[in-house]
């Protein structure tokens, strides 16, 4: 039995508690309330899944709530004594998560959606296939077998007993023997025991060839190893004399170039000869002179580096004289300026006129704004002032009209004349303000002139040891650059000196060495003039030892030749022996495949006449059992003796629902009322749960007053508060139909939603 369901963020519903009884559990509310909702939430909870998902009308996205990321769904049930909670959540991550737990009795048995489905079949003994099919009555579909069309209610039915599954099984043995008799009649225009005889006759030519290009083969190959030993040999015997051949001409190569090279040193040193005492003095004079370069370079760069040292210094004392000098000119202009700013005042004098004229411009100023206040103050009475007044507004004397407009010329007299003296008054402060500044402004300019005057006196205090230090730092200077350039001269006579002996010593070095060049080529042209004597090389040997072998070659090669056309007509019908090989395993299994076709042809259309047997006998066994069970409630649902009895009877195109009179049975369709028509097809459906799901107990019904009158809606009800649950343990229904509600009901839930403005759903137990 369920007990009880947790919606948190499943479609509309926030956070929705349904707790269910044993009995008829009722759901109501209007359309869009979310009632489908819950009994979609029963079945995900229990297998995963439910209709509207797998028929693709929905994805899993769309049961989350609006803008939330995460929806979980808690069912409660018990079951053989023990409680069981079931745990779905879906989350959206970067793609969107399920995950799944079922816990029985506290403890946490399965995880994961596939398992926990799993476990849930195993524990109810019912799969999803079943449960959709026996329990689970999709909306508006209680009467739906009776509207339909007979062939289409058939396959209905089929569909929903699981027969369909033969039928399909049937269609598909068909459509197998179809495309066996194809690849069968396929395989026997291929398959010709002629052809068969011609390849095994080719066959047995090919390996009477085989055998004789082997034979041929093997005395080519005999032939060819005897030839390839002796050119083996000849090979050596070559290679031993080109070494020779090719040594002698390197030994005639290196004695040429030995002469030639003997021959040039001597003409290049004839006449030439050397002092050896006289060139060790000229190295040691070398030597001695380029130590004398050394030690006066050295002189001339601390030179250099006194010379740059007090030219640095001579040259700032320069700059130092030039910017006093030009301070004591600018002197003299700056006491001019101060005497034209000053005009004989002292800066004392000149601040005690700036403050007299600072206090002139605030006495003005003050005057300016009382009255200003007091032409404010009077233009505020004269709006006040009327003719008909009695009293003056200001002093409340009395008031004539004669006075009060003497009063009213009077004020606006004294708006003129404040007028007049405020213009005159601000003429005044605007002259005193630029008076003001420009005092302002020459006293700051005295004092800075009189502080740059300080600054100059005190800077050309040292001009004259400037001028005094600059004299000999000048003098210096050139006594240093003459010792220098004296210096410079005698270096350019040295370097001159130096370069003369380098280039006897080389001329006279180059000479040494090519006499020394000359005495070890006399000795190598002996050594190589040895060696070729000691070579005994015969240019007619090698001659005749290359025809020999060149011969060997050409013989070798006509064999070769020969061998390799054997070779390559046994490897030609090697392949061709293969290839009658492969055509005669590929008949042969052409063969086997027709006789496999054959047989399995006539195993199939057994197997095809078996599964209509085996439907026609469950579907005659089903129909007995829903009959019986129908025919056990119906006189719960339908206590009135009209019909006493009921029954659902299978044709050849059709099952019909038929209702017994008394004395014929009748069509329900054509002879019974809105509400019994009601009640029949409650009926099957609690038979259809009974049969199906004989275990369980379960009955889910979603808006099973679709298309039936008032008087059929009243009986309806009835029959679920009172008489269903005599043999459904536990039943769901939901509704839009108001009439349809009762006292009786297990649990009643009116559902409400502002759909208009994406509301969610509201429970109120009533």
């Amino acid at each position: 039995m369920l007990t009880s369901l947790r919606l948190i963020n499943w479609r509309s519903h926030k956070d929705s508690l349904f707790e269910f009884r044993k009995g008829t559990n009722l759901l109501i509310g209007i359309m869009g309330s979310g009632k489908s909702s819950v009994l979609h939430a029963i079945c995900f909870a229990l297998f995963g899944t439910f209709p509207s998902i797998d028929r693709r009308r929905m994805k899993l996205e769309d049961l989350l709530r609006l803008n939330e990321d995460k929806s979980t769904v808690r069912l409660e049930f018990e079951w053989e004594n023990s409680k069981y909670v079931i745990e779905r959540k879906l989350e959206k991550k970067k793609s969107l998560a399920t995950s799944a737990e079922i816990f029985k009795d506290g403890r946490l048995i399965e995880t994961g959606s596939t398992n926990v489905t799993a476990y849930v079949e195993s524990i109810l003994k019912i799969d999803y296939d079943l449960f959709t099919r026996a329990i689970y009555s999709e909306q508006n579909n209680i009467d739906y077998f009776l509207n339909l069309d007979p062939r289409k209610r058939k396959e209905e039915i089929d569909v929903l007993l699981g027969l369909d599954k033969f039928e399909i099984a049937r269609s598909n043995i068909v459509t197998v023997i179809n495309r066996v008799k194809y690849d069968r009649s396929t395989l026997e225009k291929r398959y010709s025991q002629e052809s068969v005889t011609e390849i095994e006759k080719k066959f047995s030519e090919n390996s009477k060839k085989l055998e004789e290009l082997a034979e041929k083969r093997k005395l080519a190959q005999a032939e060819l190893n005897g030839m390839e030993g002796n050119l083996l040999n000849l090979q050596k015997a070559f290679l031993s004399l080109k070494e020779k051949s090719e040594a002698d001409e390197q030994l005639s190569r290196n004695q040429l170039r030995a002469e030639a090279r003997i021959e040039s040193i001597k003409k290049e040193i004839s006449g030439k000869d050397v002092d050896l005492a006289s060139h060790e003095l000229s190295k040691k004079q070398l030597a001695d002179a380029k130590s004398k370069r050394e030690s006066l370079s050295g002189e001339i760069l601390r030179l250099d580096s006194q010379f740059s040292g007090l030219q640095k210094s001579t040259a700032a004392l320069e700059a130092r004289i030039a910017s006093l000098l030009s301070a004591i000119k600018q002197k003299e202009q700056l006491e001019k300026e101060l005497e034209v700013l000053a005009d004989g005042k002292s800066l004392e004098v000149l601040s005690e006129d700036l403050a007299l004229i600072e206090k002139q411009v605030l006495s003005v100023s003050s005057e300016v704004r009382h009255l200003e206040a007091a032409m404010l103050e009077t233009a505020d009475l004269m709006k006040k002032l009327k003719p008909e007044m009695g009293q003056c507004p200001l002093c409340n004397a009395p008031l004539t009209a004669h006075s009060s407009e003497k009063l009213k010329h009077e004020k606006e007299q004294f708006l003129a004349d404040s007028r007049k003296r405020i213009l005159e008054l601000k003429s005044v402060v605007a002259d005193r303000t630029v008076a003001q500044k420009k005092i302002s402004e020459n006293i700051k300019r005295i004092s800075i002139i009189k502080n740059r005057l300080d600054g100059i006196a005190s800077d050309t205090k040292d001009l004259p040891s400037l001028e005094s230090s600059f004299k000999q730092g000048s003098s210096e200077l050139n006594a240093l650059k003459a010792v220098r350039l004296d210096k410079q001269e005698s270096l350019k006579a040295l370097q001159k000196q130096i370069e003369l002996l380098a280039v006897e010593i080389s001329t006279e070095d180059s000479v040494i060495k090519k006499k020394i060049e000359y005495a070890e080529l006399e000795k190598q042209l002996a050594v190589i003039v040895a060696s070729r004597k000691g070579l005994l090389f015969s240019k007619d040997d090698y001659e005749t030892s290359r025809k020999n072998l060149e011969n060997s070659r050409l013989q070798n090669e006509r064999v070769r030749h020969s061998f390799d056309m054997v070779t390559r007509d046994l490897s030609s019908s090697r392949e061709l022996q293969d290839m009658l090989q492969k055509q005669m395993d590929d008949m042969k299994h052409v063969g086997c495949e027709i006789r496999y076709f054959a047989k399995l042809e006539e195993e199939l259309a057994i197997y095809r006449n078996t599964l209509l047997e085996i439907q026609t006998t469950l579907r005659s066994s089903l129909t007995d059992a829903i009959n019986a069970a129908m025919n056990e409630i119906w006189g719960i649902f339908y206590p009135y003796r009209n019909y006493p009895s009921i029954k659902l009877e299978v044709t050849e195109k059709d099952y019909q629902f038929k209702v017994f009179d008394g004395n014929e049975w009748r069509l329900i369709e054509s002879m019974a009322s809105g509400g019994e028509r009601a009640c029949a097809a409650l009926t099957l459906r609690v038979a259809l749960a009974m049969v199906l799901t004989p275990n369980l107990g379960w009955l889910i019904l979603d808006e099973p007053t679709h298309n039936l009158d008032q008087e059929a809606v009243l009986l309806l009800s009835e029959t679920l508060q009172l008489k269903v649950p005599e043999v459904v343990n536990q039943i769901f229904v939901i509704t839009h139909e108001e009439a349809l509600m009762g006292s009786d009901f297990a649990s009643s839930y009116r559902l409400n939603r502002d759909k208009e403005n994406a509301g969610s759903t509201i429970i109120e137990s009533v």
